[in-house]
């Protein structure tokens, strides 16, 4: 479970967004829309905000994500306050997030455990090699196999899926494409919103996808 407090709790939900809002606002310092000290002071309060003071400022505005963004102002200077959620719309946030804490997740969590099992019946299989036992056909006794060989096509199906699932883990893609994804927002102040959107999803170790609505 520990392994994956960081990904699947409410904690790991408000962090993560709040990462995804200060990768944006790192992308337009490097951009010169903002300064260093600007994407600087977002950035610390993307580490200090704390689900419980999201979840009251929700409970007060009743929107998730403005509720967000009003809490990490909080922490910042007049100066920085206008470059959080800078040309961004709410799910740009939610769905990048979501798609950093399932890769997280996948590659921190599941696919350790998976791995382990995989290694157990990778033993397993080796060990009972030459163990007899019953073939089976419809049911009936057949003629014989071993044990290993039976727990072999669990080898070979479980490796499938953990290949699986990384590639999946591994394709998940985010979003900072704005309002229905048609780049309006940040084409008004940057030369190219795509570029942009690029930058970002990097700075969190994720790729655009093609299209977003």
């Amino acid at each position: 479970r520990a392994l994956l407090d960081d990904y699947v709790t409410e904690r790991a939900r408000v962090r993560s967004e709040a990462m995804v809002e200060a990768a944006a606002t790192r992308v337009l310092a490097r951009l010169g829309v903002c300064s260093e000290a600007v994407a600087d002071e977002v950035a610390h309060a993307a580490e200090v905000v704390t689900p419980e003071e999201v979840a009251a400022e929700e409970a007060r505005i009743h929107h998730n994500i403005r509720a967000l963004v009003n809490s990490m102002k909080a922490h910042v200077s007049d100066a920085a306050k206008p470059y959080i959620h800078f040309t961004l719309t709410s799910f740009d946030v939610i769905d990048t997030a979501t798609a950093w804490r399932l890769k997280h997740a996948a590659h921190h969590g599941v696919l350790p455990a998976l791995e382990e099992l995989e290694r157990v019946l990778i033993a397993l299989a080796r060990r009972e090699a030459e163990t007899l036992q019953v073939g089976r056909t419809h049911g009936q006794h057949a003629v014989p196999i071993t044990f290993g060989f039976a727990i072999a096509e669990y080898v070979s199906r479980l490796g499938g899926r953990i290949e699986a699932i990384r590639a999946a883990a591994d394709d998940l893609r985010g979003k900072i494409s704005g309002a229905v994804g048609a780049y309006n927002a940040s084409s008004v102040m940057i030369d190219d919103p795509e570029e942009f959107e690029r930058q970002v999803l990097a700075e969190v170790g994720l790729e655009p996808s093609p299209i977003s609505t």
